[in-house]
């Protein structure tokens, strides 16, 4: 796992998520889970007109090497940019032009622009 081989990059993610939060107050509060096969999901919700949106960022066994994804965590469709109802967001950071610069916080911040 990631998290394991590298516990500075899970530090990074999870000090870019909290200085997300500190600056923006469209940002809900996070929980972080192990999902199956101790794969980590921060769950957080976007305000929009007093509403929370409920996501889910989840990380793959490759990250860095390959993004994260968002999916709404209550399997709603919410844009013409997401693959089904309940699937995950096409954001600005995918697969075809992912760098493992990139972090969580930042995908967020593309969720929340989109």
């Amino acid at each position: 796992m990631w998290w394991i081989r590298d516990p500075g990059r899970l530090k990074r993610e999870a000090e870019s998520i909290e200085a997300l939060r500190e600056r923006e107050t469209w940002l809900g509060p996070t929980n972080t889970r192990l999902i199956d096969d101790l794969r980590i999901a921060i769950d957080f919700d976007i305000m929009i007109n007093g509403e929370g949106l409920p996501f889910a960022l989840q990380y793959p066994t490759f990250f860095p090497e390959t993004p994260p994804s968002v999916i709404p965590r209550d399997g709603r469709r919410l844009s013409g940019h997401q693959y089904g109802d309940g699937g995950e967001l096409c954001l600005e950071y995918r697969s075809d032009n992912w760098d493992p610069s990139i972090t969580g916080g930042m995908m967020i911040e593309s969720a929340h622009r989109l």
